[in-house]
Protein backbone atom coordinates (compact mmCIF):
# COMPACT_ATOMS: atom_id res chain seq x y z
CA UNK A 1 0.00 0.00 0.00
CA UNK A 2 3.17 2.45 0.71
CA UNK A 3 4.04 1.88 -2.43
CA UNK A 4 0.53 2.61 -4.37
CA UNK A 5 0.69 5.79 -1.85
CA UNK A 6 4.27 6.80 -3.16
CA UNK A 7 2.83 6.43 -6.75
CA UNK A 8 -0.42 8.85 -6.32
CA UNK A 9 1.48 11.84 -5.06
CA UNK A 10 4.92 11.91 -7.18
CA UNK A 11 2.88 14.52 -10.16
CA UNK A 12 1.95 16.70 -6.95
CA UNK A 13 3.76 19.57 -5.67
CA UNK A 14 5.91 19.35 -2.49
CA UNK A 15 4.45 20.62 0.44
CA UNK A 16 4.67 24.41 0.95
CA UNK A 17 7.38 24.99 4.14
CA UNK A 18 4.60 25.79 7.16
CA UNK A 19 7.13 27.35 9.14
CA UNK A 20 7.86 29.74 6.37
CA UNK A 21 4.12 30.59 5.78
CA UNK A 22 2.49 33.83 6.30
CA UNK A 23 1.22 33.43 10.15
CA UNK A 24 -2.93 34.17 9.88
CA UNK A 25 -3.41 36.68 13.22
CA UNK A 26 -7.02 35.25 13.73
CA UNK A 27 -8.34 31.95 14.27
CA UNK A 28 -11.40 31.14 12.31
CA UNK A 29 -14.10 28.70 14.06
CA UNK A 30 -17.20 27.05 12.74
CA UNK A 31 -20.13 25.63 15.14
CA UNK A 32 -21.82 22.82 13.36
CA UNK A 33 -24.58 20.81 14.81
CA UNK A 34 -27.55 19.01 14.45
CA UNK A 35 -30.94 21.52 14.26
CA UNK A 36 -32.19 22.99 17.69
CA UNK A 37 -29.09 21.92 19.79
CA UNK A 38 -28.00 25.58 20.65
CA UNK A 39 -25.52 26.67 17.98
CA UNK A 40 -26.91 30.07 17.98
CA UNK A 41 -26.98 30.46 21.79
CA UNK A 42 -23.48 29.24 22.08
CA UNK A 43 -22.71 31.58 18.88
CA UNK A 44 -24.57 34.53 21.05
CA UNK A 45 -23.08 33.96 24.23
CA UNK A 46 -19.40 33.52 23.06
CA UNK A 47 -19.79 37.04 21.79
CA UNK A 48 -21.64 38.48 23.80
CA UNK A 49 -24.41 40.01 21.57
CA UNK A 50 -27.78 38.96 20.13
CA UNK A 51 -26.83 38.02 16.87
CA UNK A 52 -28.19 34.91 15.51
CA UNK A 53 -31.69 34.46 16.31
CA UNK A 54 -32.70 31.43 18.79
CA UNK A 55 -35.92 30.18 18.63
CA UNK A 56 -37.62 26.70 19.40
CA UNK A 57 -38.44 26.06 15.89
CA UNK A 58 -36.37 23.77 13.62
CA UNK A 59 -34.35 26.07 10.80
CA UNK A 60 -35.07 29.43 12.21
CA UNK A 61 -31.22 30.22 11.37
CA UNK A 62 -30.07 29.56 7.94
CA UNK A 63 -27.57 31.89 7.24
CA UNK A 64 -24.04 31.54 7.39
CA UNK A 65 -23.24 34.55 10.42
CA UNK A 66 -19.27 36.05 10.51
CA UNK A 67 -19.17 37.59 13.74
CA UNK A 68 -15.59 38.23 15.43
CA UNK A 69 -14.51 38.26 19.35
CA UNK A 70 -12.01 39.49 21.35
CA UNK A 71 -10.28 37.48 23.61
CA UNK A 72 -8.02 39.16 26.01
CA UNK A 73 -7.93 41.74 23.93
CA UNK A 74 -7.06 39.86 20.65
CA UNK A 75 -9.38 39.56 17.48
Amino acid sequence: MGDVLDELIKPLPPPADVAASTPTPELRVAILGRPNVGKSSLLNRLTNTERAIVCDLSGTTRDAIDQSVLNHGVK
